[in-house]
């Protein structure tokens, strides 16, 4: 039915991700469920803040770069279940609080907006891989204009 609703989430695989100075971590978010109208273009971006008790802010990407930059070791990956940020070569600048966020555009308007939990990324010197939580966040599921909820973490740990 023209103009029907579909419920669509977007949800984080990991919560807490602990690891070494130096290492390359992979933060994904993954989404779920159908657009509102198949013609819809989903367009997704990650941001960040270095304050695990902030809410992240429109324009504060990661490293500061809202696009792949192999020269500061940023790299986003997308497919059609899945879009993640690679961080090569952590450091202690890196912590923070990563959120990722997709934006469902119909006729060049913002229709939804959704985002996931958040992930903490604790960097060690004591680690000499990365950890990752196996506890499994709840999906968030928004089926109203404009809603969103938290956004994904990044934290480390001295």
């Amino acid at each position: 039915v023209s103009g029907e609703r579909h419920s669509f989430s977007v949800s984080v695989p990991h919560r807490v991700y602990e690891c070494p100075e130096g290492a390359n971590v992979t933060l994904t978010c993954v989404q779920s469920g159908s657009k509102t109208f198949s013609g819809d273009r989903l367009w997704n971006t990650w941001l960040f803040t270095p304050h695990s008790q902030e809410r992240c802010h429109k324009g504060a990407h990661p490293r500061g770069s809202s696009y792949s930059n192999r020269t500061i070791g940023v790299q986003y990956i997308e497919d059609k279940k899945a879009f993640s940020i690679i961080l090569q070569n952590i450091k202690h600048k890196d912590q923070g609080k990563y959120c990722c966020l997709i934006l469902e555009v119909h006729n060049k308007q913002k229709m939804h907006m959704w985002s996931a939990d958040s992930k903490v990324l604790n960097v060690t010197h004591y680690n000499t891989k990365c950890t990752l939580s196996m506890r499994k966040l709840k999906k968030s599921t928004v089926k109203y204009r404009y809603c969103c909820m938290s956004l994904p973490v990044l934290t480390f740990k001295k």
